[in-house]
């Protein structure tokens, strides 16, 4: 699916640089992906008081981790807005980001596979 930064969210049309200041991509901060997971951090908490709009809804909906994505969808932001704004709010340390996982280990996929077949069995 294209990000579409001109689509309706919610109930009104949100242009994505009114909200990232006529950014479309980050130049001093790291890009994360959509699916990183976020979390505010304390000093993120101690300066929420800064941070104005759609920032400071981030960083108080992000008191549990949540990804880029599930952040955009919750507060109805266009994904590339929610990318830009996220990532600079990582890099400025009002939240912190989880690795995520680019591998997947088949043996433990197998292990788990072979657990639920033997659960199966026994019902």
């Amino acid at each position: 699916m294209p990000l579409d930064d001109e689509a309706p969210t919610g109930d009104r049309v949100v242009r994505s640089f009114l909200v990232t200041g006529g950014r479309a991509s980050l130049k001093e901060a790291e890009e994360l992906p959509l699916e990183s997971r976020v979390c505010r951090t304390a000093d993120g908490q101690a300066r929420i008081g800064e941070l104005s709009f759609e920032r400071r809804d981030i960083v108080e909906f992000a008191s549990e981790p949540n990804s880029i994505a599930e952040i955009s969808a919750h507060l109805g932001l266009p994904m590339l807005s929610s990318l830009v704004l996220v990532s600079e709010l990582v890099d400025s340390g009002y939240l912190e980001a989880a690795d995520v996982v680019e591998e997947v280990n088949m043996e433990s996929l197998q292990l788990i596979r072979a657990a639920l077949l033997k659960l199966g069995a026994k019902s």
